[in-house]
C-alpha cells in the first residue's frame, strides 16, 4: 500500500511565478526599446526646421533614450528625452509649441544669408557681397520687396527674436499610440505564457 502524488505540474507553475518578474522586465524592456526608435523617427521630422533657430531640434533623437533600473523587490524603467546621449532643453517646446527669445548672433545671420540665398535662388557670396553694402533704407526697402523671413533675420537690428514655434506633439502623439501597447504586452495571460517559456517547463 501506498499513496503516490505527482507534483510536477504544481512545481511547474512555481517556476513559471518565479519567472514573472523576469517576463514583466522583458516585456516592458521591449515596449520601451520600440518606443525609443518610434520617437527618435518623430524626432528626425522635426530635423527639417534647421538653422539656428531650430538647431536644437536636430538633438532631439540624440535626447531620447530609455532607461531599466532594477532595485530591490522590483524594477521601474523610463522612456523620454531625459535618457539619451545629450540634454535637450527645447524637447517640450518642440512638443506643446509656445514662445522662445533666440538670441541673435553671427552664426545665426550666416544662416539667414544661406536660407535666403536658396529661397531665392541665389549665391551666397553674391547676397553678401551685394545686400551688406546697402543702406539701411535699402535694405529695410529689399527685406519688403523679398517679403523673407530670412532676410529680415539677417538684417534685424534686434538683439532678441521673438518666436513662435508651433507645436508639433513629435513626443506625445507617439507616447498616446504606444500606451494601448504597453497594457497588451504586459496582459496577465501573455506575461504568464512568457514566463512559462523562460522557466523552460522545468519540474
Amino acid at each position: 500500500m501506498g499513496i503516490t502524488a505527482d507534483f510536477s505540474g504544481a512545481i511547474k507553475k512555481m517556476n513559471t511565478l518565479k519567472t514573472t518578474p523576469r517576463a514583466v522586465k522583458l516585456q516592458a524592456t521591449r515596449w520601451a526599446a520600440e518606443t525609443v526608435r518610434e520617437l527618435k523617427a518623430s524626432a528626425g521630422t522635426m530635423q527639417r526646421s534647421v538653422g539656428p533657430l531650430h538647431k536644437k531640434t536636430s538633438q532631439l533623437a540624440r535626447a531620447t533614450g530609455m532607461k531599466v533600473g532594477t532595485y530591490p523587490g522590483g524594477f521601474q524603467f523610463g522612456v523620454g528625452t531625459g535618457f539619451g546621449t545629450v540634454n535637450s532643453k527645447y524637447a517640450k517646446i518642440q512638443d506643446e509649441g509656445g514662445m522662445t527669445h533666440p538670441t541673435v548672433t553671427d552664426r545665426m545671420r550666416r544662416w539667414a544669408w544661406d536660407a535666403y540665398g536658396v529661397e531665392q535662388g541665389f549665391q551666397r557670396r553674391a547676397l553678401r557681397g551685394v545686400l551688406p553694402g546697402l543702406s539701411r533704407k535699402q535694405s529695410k526697402a529689399t527685406a519688403r520687396m523679398g517679403a523673407s523671413k530670412y532676410l529680415g533675420i539677417a538684417l534685424t537690428k534686434k538683439a532678441r527674436l521673438d518666436v513662435k514655434i508651433p507645436a508639433s506633439h513629435w513626443f506625445t502623439s507617439v507616447i498616446e499610440r504606444r500606451e494601448p501597447v504597453l497594457r497588451e504586452y504586459l496582459d496577465a495571460e501573455v506575461i504568464y505564457n512568457i514566463a512559462s517559456q523562460m522557466s523552460g517547463g522545468k519540474g
